[in-house]
């Protein structure tokens, strides 16, 4: 009998090790999982994409403005909200980077490096998260890397947009919901905190969270009257939270939603409006049609958003095993029976709605709330491939599907430094930047710098990249009045002018001129060409005096 008993403690202590080592593992391969992020977001950040946007650009600026002014470039200090060519931005991206232009000064690396950041922040808690909800650390330690490894997901962690921030709030009041439900109910409230104040990282939070926090609130409706007024408060400081977008215009997110929604001649076209000459019912057929389009082979597997910014062109935003992997997953998350099983359906299903209500479709990045979600979705769908394959050939599947899914990483990743950049430099305004960093030295030399402004908003890359003092752009500044205004916001400073190139119209005095090949000019001999990465043209440069 003694003997028995010493080997039933030794074999519960060996449970013990094992379980232990286990656990030692996944936390090991979680940080070379979170450290392999880092390395995909950060590698030649600076230069892939190959140049900041003008939304980068403007972040960049105001961020570093803050640091040394305490104001944005309209002279507001502390803003809540930012103005941004004609829209406005959330604060919490442009605060983040201002921290890391603190520790760093100003760089288009440093401008870029809170969205990779974040997004190896959101790889860890993805983790946390799905470990937490399924009991399964393997299950855990694939999302992550499924997420990792996502072109959709790449695409948004080398560029400072609010996207991975936004995934950021929501993920982690996630997390909290259910550690709050199972362990401890005090944090409850804490996880709705994150949820309302997600609202206030991303537009498409103001319609992706709420719908989200009400599914939450009905499928997990018995744990939370449990504690019914902990429950309760969670709700109220939701809502309040909300209510604050309301009582302030600039975060209600009103003015970007009617800079994109669909007109009345669009709705006019549809077949239900056509039948029933009801403005409502026409625009609820386009919503479901723009819904539809985010599940479109095209957008999912082949070239991805038709906008190259977000988007390489050259993959989808998953990749081919997605195809099978996605239904899968969501046959085996119904059949599960389980609570969190309903509510990552609802999770993979609502995610493509804010994008759908607006025009530009389908849209990666409003519809980026699938991150993570999806990634959990092809997970299950792993699994439930590997439990239907007999034991014999699980091996064989598990290695062929490895080495597609690998193929296809290498494939993106390959397109995505190598061609992207070169293809698409004009997108991301290149010839901005060469402008600003090629001949920065030699604008005192002038008496006006003529830029064109075919490529949208030339005046932020020259703020950004000259690091113009604030004190002086707003003492010099001439806003465009004319019809050109929507896409170039700054007519003039100091001796910048920024306009569309026209021999004949010319100022006196001795100018440089950057012109783009639309507004290249025969009356004069090139002094300079600025090339693309590819060799084409991107700047014609003249020298003139009149």
């Amino acid at each position: 009998m003694e003997k028995m008993l010493l080997i039933l403690l030794k074999l519960n202590n060996m449970k013990f090790y094992i379980a232990h080592i286990k656990s030692f593992s996944a936390k090991y391969l979680i940080i070379l999982i979170a450290f392999l992020s880092l390395i995909i977001n950060f590698y030649n950040i600076s230069n892939v994409p190959p140049s900041l946007s003008w939304d980068e650009a403007s972040v960049g600026y105001d961020a570093w403005s803050i640091v040394m002014n305490g104001k944005d470039q309209w002279s507001e200090a502390f803003p809540v909200a930012f103005q941004s060519f004609g829209e406005i931005k959330y604060p919490f991206h442009i605060y983040t980077t201002s921290a890391f232009i603190k520790f760093f000064g100003l760089h288009d690396w440093v401008v870029r490096a809170p969205s990779a950041f974040f997004g190896a922040i959101n790889v860890v808690i993805l983790f946390f998260l799905t470990r937490f909800i399924t009991k399964n650390e393997k299950l855990a330690l694939l999302t992550s890397l499924l997420l990792v490894i996502c072109p959709w997901f790449i695409n948004f962690s080398r560029v400072n947009w609010e996207t991975n921030f936004a995934l950021a709030f929501f993920l982690t009041g996630l997390l909290i919901f259910f550690h709050g439900i199972e362990k401890s109910p005090k944090i409850i409230p804490l996880a709705f905190i994150f949820f309302g104040l997600d609202l206030y990282t991303y537009n498409a939070a103001k319609l992706f969270i709420p719908i989200f926090v009400i599914f939450l609130c009905i499928i997990y409706c018995k744990e939370l009257f449990k504690n019914l007024w902990i429950s309760s408060a969670s709700v109220f400081i939701f809502v309040l939270i909300l209510c604050f977008g309301f009582l302030n215009p600039k975060l209600s997110g009103l003015t970007r939603f009617q800079q994109v929604s669909f007109n009345d001649e669009l709705v006019k076209k549809t077949i239900t409006y056509k039948i029933t000459k009801n403005h409502y019912i026409g625009r609820g057929e386009i919503v479901f049609k723009n819904y539809l389009s985010h599940f479109n082979p095209q957008f999912l597997f082949i070239s991805g958003d038709i906008n190259p910014r977000h988007s390489s062109q050259l993959t989808g935003e998953l990749y081919w095993s997605d195809l099978l992997l996605l239904p899968l997953g969501l046959l085996a998350l119904f059949k599960l029976r389980k609570k969190y099983g309903y509510l990552i359906i609802v999770w993979f299903f609502l995610a493509p709605l804010p994008a759908s209500i607006v025009n530009e479709v389908p849209h990666a990045s409003r519809s980026m709330f699938a991150l993570g979600g999806w990634q959990i979705v092809s997970s299950f769908g792993i699994y439930y491939l590997l439990r239907k394959i007999h034991k014999n050939f699980r091996k064989i599947v598990i290695l062929l599907l490895a080495l597609f899914i690998m193929a296809s990483f290498l494939n993106y990743l390959y397109g995505y430094f190598n061609i992207y950049p070169k293809k698409y430099a004009d997108v991301w305004q290149y010839g901005y930047k060469k402008i600003f960093t090629d001949y920065r030295d030699t604008f005192k030399n002038y008496d006006h710098v003529i830029i064109t402004d075919r490529y949208n908003q030339p005046y932020i890359f020259a703020l950004y990249y000259l690091r113009y003092p604030l004190s002086e752009f707003r003492s010099e500044v001439v806003y465009n009045k004319s019809i050109r205004k929507e896409t170039s916001v700054v007519e003039s400073f100091n001796h910048f002018i920024f306009t569309d190139i026209n021999f004949y119209n010319l100022p006196k005095g001795k100018s440089l001129i950057f012109a783009s090949p639309t507004d290249k000019m025969d009356e004069l001999t090139p002094k300079n060409l600025l090339l693309n990465p590819d060799g084409s043209i991107s700047i014609y440069v003249y020298e003139y005096e009149k």
